[in-house]
């Protein structure tokens, strides 16, 4: 006899009104597409046809080589980059990403990730993407010792136990199920060096149609906010709205 798969709960926080803060804690926003391989993508310098689409709104270029998520290895990058430097395209044989260190707001972002797409889709000749993730890196000021009232009871774990004295490094992660994927939390002071803490949420989704990216893409910002809300406490969410 088999037996039936038990369903596993999924991400179930409520979805919350996202107000415009008067600070922003988010050091980086990135969203990355992912598409089966593109041979043309691994040669130097990047292709014709994709330097010459993405000059106009990213026109410095450079390589690089990246460690890709479940890889040994190294690959090659293709970067773009606006005039001012704050907006970074990455492109690789099976993933472009957008990343930005003056993310305004979710509207604007999207608005700028829909514009890519609409100059690459074409060049990528794909009519899915293997993966769609956003993911935020926020960064909290404040001390070790002092998570009282700026994080979440929940998450304050072993960080506030003193008989483990002094740590040199406390970092912690979750990962888990939502309705339309998965998706990683990461927070915690990642070096004895850090006097801030770093909060990391990654919500993605898989095998998605080009057309519904821009369905899919507010349903993993609405989950990744609900998140990033829950974490906080009453003193993080005063120094957001200015005071």
């Amino acid at each position: 006899m088999v037996e039936k798969e038990t369903l596993q709960p999924v991400f179930s926080l409520p979805l919350v009104e996202n107000p415009p803060f008067k600070k922003n804690l988010i050091k980086s926003a990135i969203c990355e597409l992912r598409f089966p391989i593109l041979t043309s993508l691994r040669s130097q310098p990047a292709p014709d046809n994709f330097s010459t689409a993405l000059r106009g709104p990213y026109p410095y270029y450079e390589q690089g080589f990246v460690i890709a998520p479940g890889q040994n290895e190294a690959e090659l990058a293709h970067v773009f980059k606006t005039r001012d430097r704050h907006w970074t395209v990455s492109l690789r044989q099976a993933a472009v990403s957008l990343e930005t260190d003056t993310y305004a707001s979710f509207e604007d972002f999207e608005k700028k990730l829909g514009k890519l797409v609409e100059i690459l889709l074409p060049l990528l000749d794909t009519s899915f993407f293997t993966r769609v993730g956003l993911r935020y890196v926020n960064v909290v000021p404040m001390h070790r010792g002092e998570l009282t009232g700026w994080l979440n009871p929940k998450l304050h774990g072993l960080s506030m136990t003193p008989e483990l004295g002094h740590l040199d490094r406390a970092w912690s992660e979750l990962v888990g199920r939502t309705e339309i994927g998965r998706y990683n939390l990461r927070w915690g002071f990642p070096n004895e060096r850090s006097h801030e803490l770093i909060l990391d949420t990654d919500f993605y989704a898989e095998d998605v149609d080009a057309e519904n990216l821009m369905k899919v893409l507010p349903k993993l910002h609405d989950q990744s906010f609900a998140l990033f809300r829950w974490c906080l406490d009453n003193k993080a969410i005063t120094l957001m709205n200015g005071g």
